[in-house]
């Protein structure tokens, strides 16, 4: 590929896997779960545990104590964050979290 693309490849991102395990791709993890009502397998997506990590460590600075950027501007920053975040991840989000995030 990358004689073909000109592209170069990411030795440490870059993996080939079977479909029979979880996969890990952009922020999400495809995983197949047994669906109760057919019997077969089904794809899933959920947030991935580092992307949670993530957000909630970006919500802690925004929410820092000090708020050197005053609070609208914190609140405002805030707003913008969880938004993008939230329409970003909503296929890997459950009925409850996307509840949550629309209050």
């Amino acid at each position: 590929m990358e004689q073909k693309l000109f592209l170069k490849v990411n030795e440490d991102k870059t993996k080939i896997c079977h479909l029979s395990q979880d996969v890990k791709f952009l922020g999400y993890t495809f995983y197949k779960r047994r669906n109760k009502d057919s019997g077969g397998e089904e794809w899933k997506t959920a947030v991935y545990k580092k992307s949670r990590k993530k957000f909630k460590n970006t919500v802690r600075e925004i929410l820092d104590r000090r708020c050197p950027l005053g609070l609208g501007k914190c609140k405002s920053k805030l707003r913008k964050f969880i938004t993008g975040w939230a329409n970003y991840f909503k296929y890997g989000l459950t009925k409850n979290e996307r509840l949550k995030f629309e209050q």
